[in-house]
């Protein structure tokens, strides 16, 4: 064999690779379980509905009849993949090892690992190993680790699966619980009577193993494996031990990361260790190396044997027997002749199984027939067993999402067809041609008002003869440019109150410290002029908001007045605040059939309104005498002369004054109308996105003709409730159908 412990962990890397799929496609059927647990409350719901309409009814017959064996598969699949998770997480790669009592599989154990009784422990009496074992190579001081079972994985794997059996009243919950007297028992079936013994054994050994149930791994020394697994001399330690991990050196090669598990169970009356094993096979080992002793006088392959492959393949159907399980005849020396005859004549198990003899009392052969055959085995085929794992899921799962799709599709035809009637339809026309008039009226009235509060030209010259400070309010009437007017004022009185001037010992320390005034000044008349700006700002925008949340309430009062209104939410109906009413009411379109009135309510959400964006670089000229880089902004001090600290403080101030004045000015000019003909502009817009855009009157028709039952309840009363189902239903298999689709694809290369 080539560099075996490098093949292993390229197979162990390629399988991590896999286990982000693995994840999406696990994902994928949990959500379509929850998919499903919504479509049957849908069910259930339209058939107890005494009103639903008959054909409503019918189609959930169908539909609840072709979903009935989904949830089966998909708990399948979702075991699968759980399974296959745990697999492609493992840092080993494991040869299991099974038989029945008395067949050597303490034995060949022994000579694969090295190691004698103390660790592996063997028994010419009744059977000896009560635990599961897994033997892992390693180079460094043998020792084992032992896997104890919670409490819960005790009651519920072991205990449980004894009074399922026995038909037992009143499982068990807790410790306390078992710790009582067993509930009597009696039965014809001598079978159950064994089991019903063990059940007592394992109820009278609590005492001596329950102190171990939940407890942590613990290391100890090989010495002490005996203690943990076997079953012989009243030993009941082992009853709490979920797996011994024993660490050795395997005595031939270097083997790092494979494991050897040993598999106890096969042909014990002991409950649990038949699902144990199961589990096992599909989570744990990659090959199974099942040990038969032929007798001397004859054997064949019996019943017991093909109940044991019967469970091999039950347990990872999607895998050929051949592929991983290896049959070991136990050729003790007397029987060779039937270890022939048993060759010869293989168990017909649909495949051809690679029969093993070997003495497995000899350390040669247990080496050279199986252990050399199973590892090469694995070495050519294990990653192309691994791939049919994942193809034989993607396969299974791909079946399910085409199953899934085919249930569910007279269910989305059903509803594909609004059933409302001819009556109903002619109504619903009428009635939107009612709400499209009014909804067009009242839009371009809420314009022409807006329209008519915009200066002519007339007025606007008036204004600039007009003293352009506090006295032109005389012909100002309307509000929101009274209200700029206002935010000016106030904006401009509050700048010349504080004006940013250094006082005069600080100016004269900065006197020297920058070396001339002029340096000093230029710094101060940025500084001044930047404040200003903040200041303004500051000031302005917060009154700009309020006006383009007054402008845009009234397009909304406009906009979502009955019966538009019964569509939004309760919350957001009365709401104070336009974004929100406007972002609750864009919830209800969907932008691929309804793009433009997406576009119009995105348009209004988008619009801003600020000092920076809309009057600063308007006001910005007047500004320059703060800004010592414009022709402006030049100082001019006299070239003679000393200049005292207090004549620049003067200077600045005064400066100061003459820009919050100008600016005032030009803000008070024809300016004082931006404000008004920028929400005029937004108002327009609006209008125009809403009900005057090529074929916006069809993006209304299908939104008034999804909600007519809560817009005309009056109306609409049995098609509101009509409606909403139809809705609920066609989002149900929406999602279910998406799903289908997702799964399909989650394994895919």
């Amino acid at each position: 064999m080539s560099n075996l412990p490098a093949f292993i962990q390229g197979v162990l890397q390629k399988r991590q690779s896999q286990k982000p799929r693995l994840d999406s496609a696990q994902r994928g059927l949990s959500e379509l379980v929850n998919q499903l647990s919504q479509l049957a409350e849908l069910a259930s719901e339209a058939t107890g509905v005494s009103q639903a309409k008959s054909e409503l009814q019918q189609m959930v017959a169908v539909l609840t009849g072709n979903l009935g064996n989904l949830k089966t598969r998909i708990t399948d699949l979702q075991a699968r993949i759980a399974n296959l998770l745990v697999r492609f997480g493992k840092d080993t790669i494991n040869i299991g090892v099974a038989g029945k009592a008395r067949q050597g599989k303490s034995t060949l154990l022994q000579k694969i690992s090295g190691h004698d009784n103390t660790v592996i422990p063997t028994s010419d009496g009744l059977p000896c190993t009560g635990a599961k074992s897994k033997i892992l190579h390693q180079e460094q001081e043998p020792h084992a680790v032992i896997e104890f079972y919670s409490e819960t994985e005790f009651l519920k794997g072991i205990v449980h699966a004894y009074y399922d059996d026995l038909q037992l009243p009143s499982r068990p919950t807790t410790l306390a619980d078992f710790r009582r007297a067993l509930p009597a028992f009696d039965s014809e079936l001598p079978e159950k009577h064994a089991v019903y013994k063990k059940l007592q054994e394992l109820h009278t050994g609590l005492a001596a193993f329950g102190k171990y149930l939940s407890h942590r791994p613990g290391r100890i020394p090989l010495a002490d494996v005996r203690d943990f697994v076997s079953q012989e001399g009243g030993r009941k330690l082992y009853l709490a031990v979920k797996c011994a991990n024993i660490f050795v050196r395997f005595p031939n090669q270097d083997v790092t990361g494979l494991g050897i598990v040993d598999l106890p169970g096969l042909g014990e009356i002991a409950k649990g260790h038949g699902q144990k094993l199961v589990r096992s096979l599909q989570r744990e080992v990659d090959a199974v190396v099942l040990i038969k002793l032929p007798g001397s006088e004859g054997a064949l392959w019996d019943k017991g044997d093909y109940e044991v492959f019967n469970r091999i393949k039950q347990a990872v159907p999607e895998i050929d027997l051949a592929d991983w399980l290896f049959p070991v005849l136990n050729e003790t020396g007397p029987n060779h002749k039937q270890v022939q005859l048993l060759k010869q004549h293989p168990p017909d198990v649909g495949t051809s199984l690679t029969i093993l003899s070997a003495n497995c009392s000899s350390h040669e052969d247990v080496d050279r027939q199986i252990f050399t055959v199973v590892l090469q085995h694995l070495q050519n085929n294990l990653e192309r067993i691994d791939q049919q794992y994942l193809a034989n899921l993607y396969s299974q799962l791909s079946l399910l999402a085409n199953d899934v799709e085919a249930a569910i599709e007279p269910a989305r035809e059903f509803f594909r067809t609004d059933r409302m009637g001819v009556e109903d339809e002619l109504k619903f026309n009428e009635l939107f041609d009612e709400f499209l008039e009014e909804l067009r009226g009242n839009l371009e009235l809420l314009v022409s008002e807006y329209r008519k509060r915009l200066p002519s030209k007339a007025s606007v010259g008036m204004l600039k003869k007009l003293n352009p400070m506090r006295s032109s309010k005389a012909v100002v009437t309307d509000v929101f440019v009274g209200d700029f007017q206002d935010a000016v004022d106030e904006a401009c009185e509050a700048a010349d109150l504080a004006p940013p001037v250094l006082t005069a010992q600080e100016l004269n320390r900065r006197f020297f410290d920058r070396g001339g005034w002029n340096a000093v000044l230029q710094e101060q008349l940025h500084h001044m002029r930047s404040h200003l700006t903040h200041q303004l700002a500051e000031s302005l925008d917060r009154r700009l908001k309020s006006m383009a949340d007054e402008a845009q309430k009234e397009m909304l009062n406009r906009l979502l007045a009955p019966p538009l209104a019964q569509v939004l939410p309760a919350d957001a109906q009365g709401s104070k605040n336009p974004d929100s009413r406007i972002q609750a009411f864009r919830k209800l379109l969907n932008p691929n059939s309804q793009p433009t009135l997406v576009a119009a309510l995105d348009y209004l959400l988008s619009f801003t309104f600020s000092y920076q964006s809309h009057f600063h670089y308007r006001v910005r000229q007047v500004m320059e005498l703060l800004d010592p880089m414009a022709p402006a902004g030049q100082i001019g001090l006299p070239v003679q002369g000393d200049v005292q600290s207090d004549e620049i403080a003067k200077l600045l101030a005064d400066r100061y004054h003459t820009v919050v004045a100008n600016v005032r000015k030009v803000l008070h000019s024809d300016l004082q109308y931006d404000s008004l003909k920028a929400i005029f502009a937004m108002i327009e817009e609006t209008r125009d996105r809403l009900v005057r855009a090529r074929s916006v009157g069809r993006e209304w028709r299908i939104l008034l003709y999804l909600y007519r039952g809560d817009i005309w309840p009056d109306k609409f009363n049995q098609f509101a409730i009509d409606s909403a189902r139809r809705l609920g239903w066609q989002m149900a298999l929406d999602a279910i159908s998406q799903s289908a689709s997702f799964l399909r694809s989650a394994l895919k290369a």
